[in-house]
């Protein structure tokens, strides 16, 4: 059993205001009498709360000592029992954290200040000091932390006692040693071992040696195991059913499993509620059995979206999803969008193949209109794609069929592709999934097209990204940006290449300080019946690259600084254009709204350029 031990007293006959620690016989219900009569003797005056000054302690010490202390009282009686029970307090606090011994001196004070005696009403006392001298902290001496049964070989538990901070020579803190059992107990039962209990668990202080002794012995039993599993084969197969789950009946029991099914299951979208339910009082031979309840999402749901951004400036949306069309699995998605620089519309009809989370085949239409550099372009495209989503990579081979019909300087062209392709791609990152404290995604993408075929030219286009965020400490933020792309094959004159096809640069996402889509290969076009003229289209090879730091003002605010750099050419040298600038970012529930202001630094006499948008960087 812990160990009971004197306290030191502070005797209060030499120091005025000091509280008594033994109050004498009566004096409590004196004053609980006094505050009753003062009370009503100031029935209508205002009540100011009384004043709690703590020294002699900081940190999480003095922070402590606070909370016990609580909320300071305004009404007579309430201030009267917070003075009787302030020593008490003051030393539950301290020995919370390990000081045993201390020293502490209370003194009440009036108004303005002067120290007031035992005898003063709770009425006039508008301020209590407390200064504290802790004395030496109780540190751990024996340390004797035992699992028994199946739980002594399971690493998940071992390793938890192997890291816990309740080591010889650590100090107390009754805090540390509660959470510690508090996370044996959890971290057992989440790992199945549901009989397991402490059979021997104390903690001894010995407050004169300053020496605190802690003994758990953690029996587990045997491990539970995962039993049949049911759910209702009527909202999903059950082949798509089992190729979902991360266990089988038979398996080690975890609540993770559980939870990673719980994942899978709400990630597909076909589903407006999901409940995986382990019920663990049915459990048979040590086999639980698991209950998945599965309420149906909506057949059809319709959202409206606006929004704005200064590369495609104000845009309206609609988005139509039937997230489950029968049994196994086959979903649509129809968006519909409009903004002066960038209207379309798409579909996507999705064919789960086995597992509805990884492997799919996806028919794909879209039409599009959009801007590059001087060129006005309309997109009619046409695919089929298979996607795999594995642990680490996103891969995606498909064939599009590509219409682009685009004018330059009045003069119509159109070209026609048939474009097999390769995607790959990979996102990590840590903490917050709008606004991660670091990360790193990567896009790669290869396509090809050949007369042979049918596309009205051979080649072969490779382009890659790669986005980087670290946080090295406090708040600094760092974000990093670098896209590559090339062009292989074509021998057409560059204003005759599809423009989505060629590269282009500059806006929100490239280079800020230039228009969207502005950098590109500059050509003089002869025209039959006027002079040459200059005019952008696009290039063969691209090379941007952004740096910025942001610095967190508080948890809704942050001020950022940045430069980004590049071009989109044709040939070997790049003529890289350089745009610097600074911003205020706003942080919301889908990411940062940004509003930053950018100029050249390669021209002469720029323009600064308002850049606003919203969104997540990974």
């Amino acid at each position: 059993m812990p160990c009971t031990f004197p306290e030191r007293r502070v005797s209060p006959a030499s120091i005025p205001g000091v509280l008594r620690y033994t109050p004498e016989a009566g004096s409590c219900g004196r004053r609980l009498l006094a505050a009753g009569l003062c009370s009503l003797a100031l029935a209508g005056a205002p009540a100011l709360a009384l004043d709690y000054r703590v020294s002699g302690v900081d940190g999480a010490l003095r922070d402590n000592v606070r909370a016990y202390l609580g909320t300071p009282p305004k009404e007579g009686a309430a201030v009267a029992r917070a003075l009787e029970a302030a020593r008490g307090r003051v030393s539950e606090a301290l020995q919370a954290l390990g000081y045993y011994r201390p020293v502490i001196e209370l003194r009440e004070l009036d108004a303005d200040g002067r120290a007031l005696g035992p005898a003063a009403a709770p009425a006039e006392v508008a301020r209590l000091e407390v200064r504290i001298d802790p004395g030496e902290r109780v540190r751990l001496g024996a340390v004797q932390i035992e699992l028994e049964g199946e739980a002594s070989g399971d690493p998940a538990l071992t390793g938890l006692v192997e890291e816990s901070e309740l080591v010889p020579g650590a100090p107390l803190d009754h805090g540390r040693y509660t959470d510690f059992k508090r996370e044996l107990q959890t971290r057992a039962r989440a790992r199945g071992y549901l009989d397991g209990r402490f059979t021997r668990h104390s903690l001894r202080v010995d407050p004169a040696a300053g020496v605190a002794d802690v003994e758990l012995v953690f029996a587990s039993g045997d491990r539970y195991t995962f039993g049949a599993i049911s759910h209702d084969e009527a909202q999903l197969d059950r082949e798509r059913f089992e190729a979902l789950m991360p266990f089988a009946p038979g398996d080690p029991y975890e609540e993770d499993k559980l939870q990673q099914l719980g994942a899978r299951l709400r990630a597909t979208g076909l589903f407006g509620g999901v409940s995986v339910v382990p019920e663990a009082g049915r459990a048979a031979g040590r086999e639980v059995p698991v209950r998945v309840e599965l309420v149906p999402a909506p057949d059809h749901s319709l959202e409206l979206g606006v929004g704005f951004r200064t590369d495609t400036r104000g845009r309206i949306s609609a988005l139509w999803r039937s997230p489950r069309l029968n049994r196994a699995g086959h979903s649509q998605e129809t968006r519909l969008r409009w903004s002066p620089v960038n209207p379309g519309g798409s579909t996507v009809y999705r064919i789960p193949l086995g597992d509805l989370m990884r492997d799919s085949v996806q028919l794909r239409a879209s039409l599009e209109d959009n801007r590059y550099g001087d060129l006005d372009s309309r997109q009619t495209v046409a695919g089929v794609r298979y996607e795999n989503a594995g642990e680490d990579w996103v891969s995606s081979l498909g064939v599009r069929a590509l219409r682009e019909d685009w004018s330059v300087l009045e003069e119509e062209f159109d070209a026609d592709y048939f474009l097999p392709g390769l995607t790959l791609s990979r996102r990590s990152r840590r903490g917050s999934v709008v606004d991660p404290t670091a990360g790193f995604s990567q896009f790669y993408s290869v396509e090809t097209a050949a007369s042979s075929l049918g596309s009205d030219s051979d080649l072969v286009r490779l382009y890659g990204n790669w986005r980087w965020i670290a946080s090295p400490g406090g708040p600094n933020r760092f974000v990093g940006r670098l896209e590559l792309g090339a062009l292989f094959g074509s021998s057409q004159r560059p204003e005759t290449l599809a423009p989505s096809l060629g590269f282009f640069a500059g806006g929100d996402q490239s280079v800020r300080g230039y228009e969207y889509q502005s950098i590109g290969y500059e050509v003089l076009y002869a025209r039959l019946d006027a002079p040459p003229a200059g005019t952008t289209v696009g290039g063969e090879r691209l090379v941007t690259g952004s740096i910025e730091y942001q610095r967190y003002l508080n948890d809704s605010w942050r001020l950022a600084v940045f430069a980004d750099a590049g071009d989109a050419f044709v040939g070997e040298e790049p003529d890289f254009k350089v745009g610097a600038g600074f911003g205020v970012h706003f942080l919301t529930p889908v990411g940062a709204l940004k509003l930053e202001l950018a100029n050249s630094v390669s021209e002469a006499n720029p323009d600064w350029r308002v850049h606003i948008n919203i969104g997540a960087e990974l």
